[in-house]
């Protein structure tokens, strides 16, 4: 990465002195030519030396970087033309340099185009040579039992997934993680899509190496009990409830199971957690919280309770407790269905909580809790 990035440096240089020069030409050229025009008012003799270095000067790079375009434009043209040859983005992996983001959109359309199709065929053919084709073919009969069918026509929605890269030998392997989500007719599907795409010393490993699927119920069903997908798990997919009774929402940006424990004032609340600083505590004085969102990667869980206010917008509110190992608070906040630390009608521009009688509480961490706790990232 270093040596690419030093090339491309040395490459942007070359091209500025290139350009420099010319801009030097066309310079001489201009003044060379009001020379002559004032010489030949004047009716002295037309001296051409300095037009003719002036063009020489102008012209010859730009010679240079108009052959580099075209050579560049007949490369690209030539690469296209070689692309669309392969067979799948599997074989161009192998064949072409390609960058995790890059890779994480080649893959998608085609990995939902083939779910769609039923062609489990065609998914095998995107996993790894050396993938256990007899556990695969299991997996993905199990997967298209529950795969719902035309998310290929939904609405991609996919960060810039993660990449691990190393080299051995000179020989360059990458892996991309990546997570988003599609909507189709409403409802809104979680998938996570991992894949080596560079593998030089044994290219037989390149390929996609996890895909699942999970509609909101389900993914809210599995994190509310706290179960991850089997690291083993090639593909995987649900989209049905185990209870059809759950009811789902998405608070905070995240699909989470509701549970109809009441409202609570706002003022209330805001009283007792200006001091309180134990979940037990908490739950002693308004019961168990509406919903909670468990964090595989963490050491602690969210917890909201909803308000009895409404948000600006008609949405419901909740407060948001973030814990250290389910028992000490360490943060509060408001927040709604779509957003993240929610800003209205709750919060001013200086990120204090705003109380009905103009008094307000600071949002922060409370100072006297002492842990190792790291700021968590959520992940799909």
């Amino acid at each position: 990465m270093a040596f690419a990035s030093m090339f491309i440096l040395f490459i942007l240089f070359i091209l500025a002195i290139l350009a420099a020069i010319g801009l030097v030409g066309a310079i001489v050229t201009i003044v060379s030519l009001v020379r002559m025009r004032k010489r030949k008012k004047n009716g002295q003799k037309q001296r051409f030396a300095g037009l003719v270095i002036g063009l020489v000067i102008f012209f010859v790079p730009v010679s240079i970087l108009s052959g580099l375009a075209v050579t560049g434009a007949i490369a690209n043209v030539a690469r296209d033309i070689r692309i669309s040859r392969y067979d799948s983005f599997v074989e161009k992996w192998k064949n072409e340099r390609t960058y995790e983001r890059q890779a994480q959109e080649e893959c998608l359309g085609p990995m939902f185009e083939a779910a769609d199709a039923g062609d489990k065929e065609r998914l095998i053919s995107y996993f790894p040579e050396t993938a256990d084709k007899a556990e695969l073919s299991r997996q993905l009969d199990s997967f298209l039992a529950e795969y719902p069918g035309g998310l290929a026509e939904g609405e991609f929605d996919f960060e810039s997934p993660a990449m691990d890269g190393r080299y051995d030998d000179g020989k360059e392997t990458k892996k991309f993680f990546g997570s988003g989500v599609v909507r189709k007719d409403g409802e809104t599907y979680y998938v996570i899509i991992e894949a080596m795409f560079v593998n030089e010393n044994e290219p037989e490993n390149v390929g996609i190496t996890k895909f699942t699927v999970e509609s909101s119920i389900a993914r809210a069903e599995r994190m509310a009990a706290r179960d991850n997908i089997d690291e083993d798990a090639m593909v995987y997919c649900r989209t049905s409830a185990e209870d059809p009774s759950a009811e789902c929402r998405i608070i905070d940006g995240f699909p989470v199971i509701y549970n109809d424990t009441g409202k609570r004032s706002f003022d209330e609340m805001l009283k007792v957690l200006e001091t309180e600083r134990s979940l037990m505590g908490l739950k002693e004085k308004f019961g168990e919280p509406n919903a909670t969102y468990y964090f595989p990667s963490s050491n602690g869980t969210d917890y909201y309770y909803e308000l009895e206010e409404k948000a600006e917008d008609g949405e419901p509110l909740y407060f948001h407790i973030d814990t250290v190992n389910d028992k000490i608070i360490i943060d509060l906040c408001f927040t709604c269905s779509t957003r993240h630390d929610y800003k209205g009608q709750w919060l001013d521009d200086n990120g204090k909580l705003k109380v009905k009688d103009d008094k307000y509480i600071k949002r922060q961490r409370f100072s006297d809790i002492s842990c190792s706790q790291q700021p968590r990232r959520r992940q799909l």
